[in-house]
C-alpha cells in the first residue's frame, strides 16, 4: 500500500481540482445480492474537465488500495468513498420492483456522495493518517529500544558473530601517517598512535572490522609484546561497543 507522502500529495491534488467543493456528485444504485460494486453516475459535472480530472486522480488513489481482482478503478474508489460514509447519503433508500405479474421483483438500494472531490481528499486524508500509524510502527518495531530482552542478545551475538567471521578490511598504517600528517603540517613519523585510532574510528561505520596494518607484516593487532600492547588498540575494540548498543 502507498505511503503517507503518496497519499498527502493525492489529497493536495484532489483539492486543486476546479470547483473543488462544487456539485459534482456520484449516484449510486445497487442491486440487492447482487455483488460487485453497483452502477455509479456522475452527475452536476461543471464541465467534462473536471470530471475527467477526478476520475484520473481516483483511480490513481485507487489502484493502490483496489483488491487484485478488481476491474473498474474508477468504481472501487466511489464505493471507497461510500463504506467510509464520507459525504455519502442514501436517497430514495431501499425499493422494490414489481414484476408484470404483480409479484416482487428485484430490491435496490440508491444513494449519492455530495461533493465528490472534496469527499475524496477527505479519504486521502484518512488513508495518509493510517499510513502514518503503520510507519511510525513499523520504526518502532525497527527501534532496539522497544525488542524483547531475547531479541537485544539475539541481535547482539549476530553482530559479533559476523564482525568474526565475514569479510575484514585493512589499510596500511603508511597511508594513514601519511594522510594524518598532511592535514596538521608535520611529518608521518611524528603521527601519534591515538591520531591514528582517532582517524580510523571514522571508518567504522561504513568498514566495520577494519585492521591497521605495516607494510609486509602482520596486522598489528597481533602484535603481543608488552612494548607493543598501545598498538593493539589500532583495531578498534568494535565487538563490546558493538554489543553494547542492544
Amino acid at each position: 500500500m502507498a505511503d503517507s507522502e503518496f497519499w498527502r500529495g493525492l489529497a493536495i491534488q484532489f483539492q486543486g481540482i476546479p470547483d473543488f467543493a462544487g456539485p459534482l456528485r456520484a449516484d449510486w444504485q445497487y442491486k440487492v445480492d447482487s455483488g460487485g460494486f453497483g452502477q455509479w453516475r456522475f452527475a452536476g459535472a461543471p464541465s467534462d474537465f473536471v470530471q475527467t480530472v477526478f476520475e484520473t486522480l481516483a483511480r490513481r488513489g485507487s489502484f493502490e488500495i483496489a483488491n487484485a481482482d478488481c476491474t473498474d478503478l474508477r468504481a472501487a474508489w466511489l464505493d471507497t468513498l461510500r463504506k467510509e460514509g464520507i459525504n455519502f447519503k442514501l436517497t430514495d433508500g431501499y425499493f422494490t420492483e414489481r414484476n408484470d405479474d404483480g409479484t416482487e421483483g428485484a430490491s435496490y438500494l440508491t444513494g449519492s456522495i455530495y461533493r465528490v472531490c472534496e469527499a475524496s481528499a477527505k479519504l486521502c486524508q484518512k488513508l495518509e493518517a493510517r499510513a502514518l500509524q503503520r510507519e511510525f510502527e513499523a520504526k518502532q518495531h525497527k527501534d532496539p529500544k522497544n525488542w524483547s530482552p531475547l531479541r537485544r542478545q539475539w541481535e547482539a551475538y549476530r553482530q559479533i558473530k559476523n564482525l568474526i567471521t565475514g569479510p575484514h578490511e585493512q589499510i596500511p598504517e603508511s597511508l594513514v601517517r601519511r594522510t594524518i600528517a598532511e592535514q596538521h603540517g608535520i611529518k608521518p613519523e611524528e603521527v601519534t598512535l591515538k591520531q591514528i585510532q582517532f582517524e580510523v574510528s571514522g571508518l567504522l561505520e561504513a568498514y566495520p572490522a577494519i585492521t591497521v596494518v605495516r607494510s609486509g607484516e602482520e596486522p598489528l593487532v597481533t602484535k603481543t609484546s608488552a612494548a607493543q600492547s598501545e598498538r593493539k588498540s589500532f583495531v578498534i575494540p568494535l565487538l563490546e561497543a558493538r554489543a553494547g548498543q542492544f
